[in-house]
């Protein structure tokens, strides 16, 4: 997606995970944040834990209480399961449906 956007190509689809891989040619390098440099990675993303440590040690930084997740899923099912694992490293209650 950012490739896309930037070379201008504003309204280009999230391609799948596999023609993304296919495209860029291999899965980005996991960088993780580091503490003290105020300087975020341009991905934060790993296991649930090592998202919860790169968010905390982020916002300790940053001196900020509120943190707006964006992410390039393509899956629905695993977005939300996403969003329920960092909700259950960050000792949040995940809303229900209906």
């Amino acid at each position: 997606m950012y490739r896309y956007l930037s070379q201008g190509m504003m309204d280009m689809k999230i391609p799948k995970p596999a023609q993304a891989v296919e495209e860029l040619g291999e899965l980005p390098r996991r960088q993780p944040y580091e503490k003290g440099s105020g300087i975020p990675p341009r991905f934060i993303f790993g296991t649930p834990e090592q998202v919860h440590e790169d968010l905390k040690a982020l916002s300790e930084d940053l001196s900020v209480n509120e943190i707006i997740v964006q992410d390039l899923m393509t899956d629905h099912q695993a977005r939300l399961h996403s969003y329920e694992l960092l909700a259950s490293e960050f000792n949040l209650n995940p809303r229900k449906n209906g």
